[in-house]
């Protein structure tokens, strides 16, 4: 039993190499804001809700079709929350709006038009979330 001290002190004082003790980075996290009435749901971010709820999110990258590439488009995220639900309100910001493609598709088939997404991690696993993605085509059983 002497030796389990000194083995984890070796590894934990290893050189600075990863090792698979080693803390993964830090992820990102966001931080909604408490509303006492929930926002209007209308596409149009202008009640009381949506005001102050700006996220604070760094530069965003591009994912297809090049990963990773800088791109002048810009996204604004909004997010609250209630007493019943947890909100995201995105406004997407294209320098050239006449050239976002949104095609009326089935289920599970945009991944070539331009889109928007969210994954919440729920559990904080890194490895299973809720994935919600959309595209600017709005479909309703009225229209």
């Amino acid at each position: 039993m002497g030796w389990a001290p000194r083995l984890l002190l070796a590894l934990v004082a290893s050189s600075g190499q990863t090792s698979p003790l080693a803390a993964p980075p830090p992820r990102p996290e966001i931080r909604p804001f408490r509303v006492a009435a929930p926002p209007v749901i209308d596409g149009v971010l202008e009640d009381d809700a949506w005001r102050a709820s700006l996220l604070p999110l760094t530069e965003w990258l591009s994912y297809n079709p090049l990963n990773g590439d800088r791109i002048p488009q810009t996204t604004e995220v909004r997010a609250v929350y209630d007493d019943r639900f947890l909100y995201f309100a995105f406004r997407c910001v294209d320098p050239e709006p006449e050239k976002v493609r949104s095609t009326l598709s089935r289920r599970d088939n945009i991944w070539n038009d331009d889109w928007v997404g969210l994954s919440l991690d729920s559990i904080g696993n890194a490895q299973s979330s809720y994935d919600l993605f959309a595209t600017r085509r709005v479909c309703s059983p009225t229209s």
